[in-house]
């Protein structure tokens, strides 16, 4: 029932509120479909996981990049691969 995020006409303004409000916690990073609140396939999700643990051993405030990872304005199943 909540395994993905479910768009419809007031979602875009749904997810900037959350984001907004999540951000202002310098202790969270936030990841995958839950976190970023949008459809991603599992290996994105997975290589955000490790950007994140990464920006952690580091010490650098990587959010806004792992946030933004494969935000691509297209769906991707619908492009050619060939």
């Amino acid at each position: 029932e909540h395994a993905y995020p479910l768009m419809d006409m007031t979602y875009q303004a749904k997810r900037e509120k959350a984001i907004a409000h999540l951000s202002q916690f310098d202790n969270l990073i936030m990841t995958g479909r839950q976190g970023t609140f949008r459809y991603i396939f599992t290996d994105t999700a997975m290589e955000m996981g490790m950007m994140a643990a990464q920006s952690v051993i580091d010490g650098k405030d990587r959010r806004r990049e792992i946030f933004d990872f494969r935000n691509e304005k297209t769906v991707i199943e619908v492009q050619s691969v060939a």
